[in-house]
């Protein structure tokens, strides 16, 4: 039955809400089921899109009612739709359709949470949009009278977002702080936000706060300006330290890198002691004061002269007295203090190997002791330990482990139970958490919200690269691991959005990047960074959209408010650290990536991406784009490298430098193995300050004696050897571990007689210096000779013999560094075309050799001259009739002298070639497949 009236559809428009809900009205002359279509069109006659929560435009909702809500904001702005509603009754319909034009939203929402005053000066500003169009935003310092002015383009001055322009988004979180405010001045700040669309509709808010400044001002004086390390007595005063609260003053030494080195702690305006050597000839040394309260620290800095102390074996005996006097009174920071002092001076100087190693030893475990001390105080300083720490190499495993196990905990406490981690969700890897010692009192002020500085971190890393044998997986490498996950949650705490944080270290390189996500779909990441010289190359990350949609804004803190973005924490190691894996050959670093909360550093797990992440791992210096690669994820659940969940997608060349592109559905170590395929070794060769890689043959090929076919098994040896040198003192750049692999390469060439094109694989790692290399065998006697090789290295290592020579200084390797291991592999072979293993001995014999090889084929000439003619001369005796009839006779009896390889073989007439054909043509018969064939004449004695 018709319906007695038409529907109506009504609007409304709350403006403050941003919500058009349209209403269907109507009268039925009857009852029954009623069904709703709503449907809507743009201005030109496009269906509708709508934005969803993923920030995706999508199609209009259905709605099962005859009342449809739905926010304007989720719609363009500035455009006039037309929404039509049907309804239906059996095979009845009457339709009804409103223009309704979506205006630009109100203006963003702009929330400035006041700094609390008197401590550190951290702003946090909300920004919420009520358009699907772009946002833009600016926080500046306010000009007006009775306030300070902060300059906001000053970086020093200001750190962390506070602008953006063109942004999509519904929700927006800020942070950025303050350094160097004056101090008791009250500041004034102004956030403001707009829709691009509608400039003229300002949404903004200010705060004042006032800040409590650092100790302010400062001098530092030490006296005598120049003295001898471990004999001079100098007094070091701090003065003109101007602070509002209490202050405490603690001295260091720093080194040309800006690292600093307790002396003393918490100490009075002045003391006396003797300061460890300074650098270089002249012993120059920066002594520095650190006056602390609660707001902050100021430093001031003095230079001097300290020269090294020219130590005797006997002059250890006052030594030990004095560390002994000390330890009777309890002074065990003294203790240290001594050992560093003495230890800066003998370190360096021959014939005190012994002492040297007795001290560095007993001061270790002093340390160890001292963290144990602090952190059952609870005092949490203990970052001058670390930096202390660092200089000392303990010498038995039984204190190695002793530290790992105090430096461990004792960066474990500095993060709340709260904090959920990987190895909380999905156990292994290295992970297993240490029980604590104390319970930890979390900090509950959110404004003074830090975590550990760089330099600390670098401090905690330098201690463990003294602690930990990276070619040996254990206990220590465990905790080594589960340290550096206490680490990347500092990193990420405080971070400002936006930033990252790098702390470097021969172990691995740490980041964190405080990522909005903006980009991450579309930009490589650095995992490490672009110029570390401990590393090869940076891995580079780049995640899919749906990690983008997921946590670009996201309900991180449990309520209501939405969070931007995530804490990315990465690693790249150049050792494996998890398990000594020896086969298949690991051909990368290691990478390690996690997604942390950006508000309180829990772990996001990621389980399986239907868009997965790319990964670009480059590969060690030595296998080539078309080396059998496999890209590897560490397994949790079976404690192993597995292939599932990373694909390998490509391997291409980019500056010289192979890289292995990795598709993964999951996150977390990460690296590239040798495949089932052949790998194809290559050797480095310089060449205009370039690296070049040089591809081994493919196919077979004789070169100087030497048969290498794709696929067959070669005699090599992998070895090892070390300098103790720093790594990064040494290798400053790119161009110098070139030169230095180089000149390495000769002198392992000249000390094992070898062609240097039989040493494969040269590379040079951190930990000291490093070099790790193969050795290809001879095909004649490949024991004997890689034996007789590696034993000539071994003696030249053992007898410091091995020494290079690098930009005018001479290194000398290791006394009793040098290990090798035999193995086979296939598909290696010398990268040049013939190899010479000629002794000198044997060079000298040469021309002797060669002169009897010569007499001997000229002899042999002259028979095979003189039977050949009488063969002629019997054959001319027989007669051309007797020539007819014989081959006549051999083709109607099938038989031919030889063919091919099948002597004697029955062949029938036809198969059998003229005779005359075969000497005038003298090649292979047509359709014999190549194969040569020849018919012997019988002859008549």
């Amino acid at each position: 039955m018709p319906y007695s009236h038409n529907p109506v559809i009504g609007t409304n428009h709350i403006f403050k809400k941003c919500v058009y809900f349209f209403r269907a009205t109507s009268k039925v002359t009857c009852g029954g089921e009623l069904k709703y279509l709503f449907s809507c069109v743009d201005e030109d006659d496009w269906p509708c899109l709508v934005k969803n929560k993923e920030g995706e435009f999508d199609d209009l909702p259905d709605s099962e009612s005859p009342e449809l809500r739905i926010k304007a904001n989720r719609f363009e702005s500035n455009k006039t739709y037309t929404f039509t509603l049907g309804v239906f009754k059996g095979t009845q319909n009457v339709t009804a359709s409103v223009r309704v034009k979506i205006s630009p939203g109100t203006p963003p929402t702009v929330q400035i949470k006041k700094p609390k005053d008197g401590v550190k000066p951290v702003v946090r500003v909300r920004i919420k949009s009520s358009t699907s169009g772009t946002t833009s935003f600016n926080c500046e310092g306010v000009v007006e009278e009775g306030y300070g002015y902060v300059d906001f383009d000053d970086k020093d001055k200001v750190t962390g977002e506070f602008s953006g322009e063109g942004m999509k988004f519904n929700q927006r979180r800020l942070r950025f702080t303050f350094k160097g405010l004056r101090s008791g001045v009250e500041y004034k700040v102004r956030c403001y936000a707009y829709h691009d669309d509608t400039p003229d509709e300002i949404g903004e808010s200010t705060t004042t706060f006032t800040v409590e400044s650092p100790p302010e001002g400062g001098a530092l004086a030490v006296e005598p300006a120049e003295g001898v390390s471990s004999e001079t007595q100098f007094s070091i005063v701090a003065s003109e330290f101007i602070s509002d609260s209490p202050i405490s003053i603690d001295y260091y030494t720093k080194d040309k890198r800006d690292r600093l080195t307790l002396l003393e702690s918490n100490s009075d305006a002045s003391l006396e002691l003797q300061l460890p050597a300074g650098e270089g000839d002249d012993g120059d040394i920066d002594v520095v004061a650190v006056a602390k309260n609660k707001f902050g620290e100021t430093k001031a800095a003095a230079k001097v002269r300290s020269r090294p102390k020219q130590f005797q074996a006997e002059d250890f005996d006052d030594i030990d007295s004095k560390m002994k006097d000390l330890e009777d009174q309890g002074d065990e920071a003294g203790r240290v203090a001594l050992a560093h002092s003495v230890l800066s001076s003998a370190k360096n100087q021959e014939g005190l190997e012994e002492e040297v190693s007795q001290l560095e030893e007993e001061t270790s475990i002093v340390i160890t002791s001292l963290l144990a001390s602090k952190r059952e105080e609870g005092s949490g300083d203990v970052g001058d330990l670390f930096a202390l720490a660092r200089k000392f190499k303990p010498q038995t495993e039984e204190t190695k482990t002793a530290l790992v196990d105090e430096v461990t905990l004792a960066v474990e406490d500095t993060v709340p139970d709260s904090v959920r981690r990987r190895s909380d969700v999905q156990g292994g890897g290295g992970e297993s958490r240490k029980r604590r010692r104390r319970a930890i009192e979390e900090d509950t002020d959110d404004d003074d919200e830090s975590g550990m500085s760089v330099s600390e971190i670098e401090d905690i890393l330098a201690t463990f690269e003294n602690l930990i044998d990276t070619t040996v997986v254990n206990n220590n490498t465990a905790n080594f691991l589960q340290t550096v996950d206490s680490v990347l949650i500092n990193m990420c705490k405080g971070l400002p959005l936006g930033e990252t944080s790098v702390a470097l270290s021969n172990l691995g390189i740490l980041k964190a990047d405080m990522n909005y996500l903006d980009n991450v779909d579309t930009t490589f990441l650095n995992v490490s960074c672009s110029n570390c010289s401990m590393l090869n190359h940076s891995a580079l990350a780049k995640f899919g959209s749906e990690i983008k949609q997921m946590y670009n804004e996201w309900n991180c803190s449990g309520d209501d408010e939405l969070c931007n973005g995530l804490c990315i924490a990465m690693a790249q190691y150049p050792h494996d650290y998890i398990t000594a894996v020896t086969s298949p050959i690991r051909l990368s670093d290691v990478v390690y990536v996690e997604l942390k909360n950006p508000e309180n550093q829990d772990h996001v797990p990621i389980s399986s991406l239907t868009q997965p992440a790319f990964f670009h791992i480059p590969l060690h210096a030595g296998y080539s784009q078309t080396s059998g690669h496999k890209c590897m994820l560490w397994s949790e659940s079976e404690e192993q490298w597995s292939a599932s969940g990373c694909q390998k997608t490509q391997a291409f060349t980019r500056d010289s430098v192979v890289y292995v592109e990795c598709n993964c559905t999951k996150l977390g170590y990460i690296t590239v193995h040798e495949s089932d395929d052949d790998v194809q070794f290559n050797t480095q060769t310089s060449t205009e300050g370039t690296t070049q890689a040089q591809s081994a043959p493919t196919t077979t090929a004789t070169t100087g004696g030497m048969s290498t076919t794709k696929g067959k098994e070669n005699h090599v040896a992998t070895a090892e050897l070390s300098f103790d040198l720093d790594y990064n003192t040494v290798i400053t750049d790119s161009e110098t571990k070139i030169q230095f692999i180089n000149v390495v390469e000769q002198k392992l060439a000249d000390t094992m007689e070898v062609d240097p094109s039989m040493i494969l694989n040269v590379t040079i790692s951190p930990g000291s210096i490093v070099v790790n290399f193969i050795l290809l065998a001879p095909e004649q006697n490949p024991s004997t000779s890689l034996n007789y090789s590696l034993t000539q290295l071994m003696l030249a290592v053992n007898k410091q013999q091995f020494t290079v020579m690098l930009n005018g200084q001479e290194y000398t390797a290791r006394n009793g560094s040098m290990t090798y291991e035999y193995k086979t592999m296939t598909g290696v072979s010398p990268d040049e075309g013939t190899v010479t293993t000629i002794s000198e001995e044997d060079e000298s014999k040469l021309p002797i050799i060669l002169g009897v090889v010569f007499g001997v084929l000229l002899i042999v000439i002259i028979i095979v001259a003189v039977l050949f003619r009488r063969h002629l001369a019997k054959q001319t005796k027989v007669s051309d009739q007797n020539i007819r009839g014989s081959t006549t006779c051999a083709q109607n009896t099938g038989y031919q002298g030889s063919v091919g390889n099948d002597m004697g073989r029955p062949v029938t007439p036809g198969n059998a070639a003229p005779v005359e054909t075969q000497h005038s043509t003298g090649g292979p018969r047509a359709g014999s497949g190549g194969v040569r064939q020849t018919a012997e004449l019988p002859h008549i004695e």
